[in-house]
């Protein structure tokens, strides 16, 4: 394989056949390689897709009566915020009550989400 990267030395890029002179190449089943072209778990959804997910779920209108029983806080963030990140406390707290219990769980829900 034939490899790009960044001025950290990150791969950026990756080729079958070299692309230019001089251009790096390493070995197919490289750990860089296979890094690559690995998916990377979601990090962040939007806050329609988060609403989506649950409702494709069956679980929009119990995450928002559980949203509406906490602060204000939540509530102004459940109904303003642009996205969630995966590591937000209030979007691990409603994972918690709605069954996304589990790493797993949660990994799969975003990546559903984000299809949508």
């Amino acid at each position: 394989m034939f490899v790009d990267r960044d001025a950290q030395g990150v791969l950026k890029g990756v080729y079958a056949c070299q692309q230019y002179d001089g251009q790096e190449e390493i070995a197919d089943d490289a750990v860089e390689v296979m890094a690559f072209f690995t998916p990377r778990p979601a990090t962040s959804i939007t806050n329609a897709q988060l609403k989506r997910q649950l409702d494709a779920d069956g679980k929009l209108a119990a995450a928002r009566t559980a949203v509406n029983a906490t602060d204000g806080l939540a509530e102004e963030l459940w109904y303003g915020a642009a996205i969630f990140l995966r590591s937000d406390p209030l979007l691990l707290q409603l994972a918690t009550a709605m069954g996304y219990d589990t790493e797993a769980k949660l990994e799969a829900f975003f990546e559903s989400a984000r299809k949508l």
